[in-house]
């Protein structure tokens, strides 16, 4: 056993032991982060060399770039993320004793409220209206992102015999993602398709009636097996197109731009407000806690903070 290592050899040295483990998109996300975080900052760092002093600075950087007001502002979720992956590598460094005692960062830290954006009621009517005054299968299945709130890469993976017409619901066992490639010095990325990112994103999904109609015509008799977006058998359309075409439908449908994924955010408070209870919503997002649901979509908009307010009546008027 060697006497000496560096700890981001050791890091590097559990990736690649995990590389047939981790699903790929985890695996992508978490080796970007210790490119860009972990590994400057450990660079020429020998494991022997490591201190609590050294780790706590390390923690200080995270939480002044989470502070940062600036375009590259860490969430707190990455910062519990890379904390994760830096403890992974200190555990590893016990484990093959090359470390005499347990080191370890604090993952504890302030939960910082994410603001979701959604499409206003106005917004979502343009964007519905548009949608309906063009028969195309890319339009429709945007529309159908509304009323479902499925992810972009469960979208581009859906085949025909995904989606149970009669009985009205769709069974998503799959997603396509373009990530980086697993190969260290590539900067090239490649469509991958996977098992979707939890058990729990392995779901039934039921879709209202109207959707049935708007999908029905696209199906085409001997192409059950067709991905629903290309047609093809064999090649799913890329996400990126997919992403390429909802940003020219918002500009035609003059609402403002907002990621793909505030189809699914909008989808999502439109369920909480229409009285949908979070165990039912987190099932049909697909969270694996349902404190997830609750985190995310349980601060909702002002707008029906005021309809829920203007509920309350005065004893005397």
């Amino acid at each position: 056993m060697e006497k000496e290592i560096y700890y981001n050899e050791l890091l590097e040295r559990w990736f690649e032991a995990q590389g047939t483990q981790l699903a790929a998109s985890s695996y992508a996300k978490y080796y970007q982060l210790y490119t860009n975080h972990i590994r400057p900052f450990f660079l020429g760092v020998k494991v022997s060399d490591l201190s609590e002093e050294l780790l706590e600075q390390f923690r200080g950087e995270l939480e002044s770039r989470k502070a940062c007001r600036c375009g590259r502002a860490l969430s707190g979720s990455t910062v519990k993320c890379v904390i994760m992956l830096v403890n992974r590598g200190l555990s590893e460094a016990q484990r093959e004793q090359f470390l005499d005692h347990a080191m370890r960062i604090s993952a504890k830290c302030q939960r910082s409220r994410t603001e979701i954006q959604v499409f206003s009621e106005a917004e979502q009517r343009r964007l519905e209206a548009y949608l309906s005054s063009h028969s195309d299968i890319s339009r429709a299945c945007i529309y159908l992102c509304l009323y479902t709130g499925l992810r972009i890469g469960e979208l581009c993976s859906l085949t025909w015999q995904d989606i149970n017409m009669e009985e009205g619901y769709i069974r998503v066992e799959r997603t396509l993602q373009r990530l980086k490639s697993r190969q260290p010095e590539s900067k090239r990325t490649v469509l991958v398709m996977g098992k979707p990112k939890s058990s729990s994103s392995d779901r039934v999904i039921p879709f209202p009636d109207f959707m049935r109609e708007k999908l029905e015509g696209f199906r085409q008799t001997g192409k059950e097996k067709g991905y629903i977006l290309s047609g093809s058998e064999v090649d799913p359309l890329d996400p990126r197109t997919l992403q390429y075409r909802y940003k020219k439908y918002l500009e035609e449908a003059e609402v403002p731009y907002r990621k793909f994924h505030t189809l699914r955010h909008t989808f999502a408070s439109r369920c909480l407000m229409a009285g949908i209870d979070a165990k039912t919503l987190s099932e049909l997002l697909g969270h694996a806690d349902i404190r997830t649901t609750l985190n995310i979509y349980c601060h909702t908009t002002l707008q029906y903070k005021k309809e829920q307010v203007n509920r309350l009546q005065p004893f005397f008027s």
